[in-house]
């Protein structure tokens, strides 16, 4: 899920910064805005969402030993899309500004810009994508051993742990 939900993401995102850094170089005062982040990376976020929910819901049912899943049609995994975009254009927008206010070219800036999208596609973007699915998950989680009857939750913690566990 995550793999590909990343190689979508990673597309996107050199198509981001040839059409940022093209419209650097045409348009005068050019400033970034939320169209940098397409429907296509949205959606592949809330399907990732989504489906990693779900993904809780049948470790949920494994780890009590359930007949049956529970259905996740009450859970809401949210949309991690909200945040990546949102984070993605602050860094794009920095950069530009800083760029900027140093008084910077079309060149410089271009070469601030492609910087900043060459480390959302190396580490940035695996990491948001990454979190964004085990947030998803650990929703999907605790909502169906809630629905299952669980009342207590031990953490074990073994090996390295997820950062998003509340027992880490």
């Amino acid at each position: 899920m995550q793999n590909r939900a990343l190689r979508t993401v990673k597309r996107h995102l050199v198509e981001a910064q040839n059409r940022a850094l093209e419209d650097l170089r045409l348009i005068e005062g050019w400033k970034p805005d939320a169209s940098i982040v397409s429907e296509e990376v949205i959606e592949a976020l809330v399907i990732l969402a989504r489906e990693s929910m779900v993904a809780g819901f049948a470790a949920a049912a494994e780890m009590t030993g359930a007949d049956q899943t529970p259905q996740p049609d009450t859970a809401d995994p949210g949309d991690p899309s909200v945040e990546f975009g949102a984070a993605l254009l602050e860094a794009v927008q920095g950069s530009v500004a800083r760029s900027r206010d140093a008084g910077a070219g079309h060149r410089e800036t271009g070469s601030s810009l492609s910087r900043v999208f060459r480390s959302w596609r190396t580490d940035d973007a695996e990491r948001r994508v990454q979190f964004a699915s085990r947030a998803a998950y650990h929703v999907g989680l605790s909502a169906a051993l809630a629905d299952l009857g669980t009342r207590e939750v031990a953490v074990m913690v073994s090996g390295r742990p997820c950062p998003e566990c509340p027992g880490n």
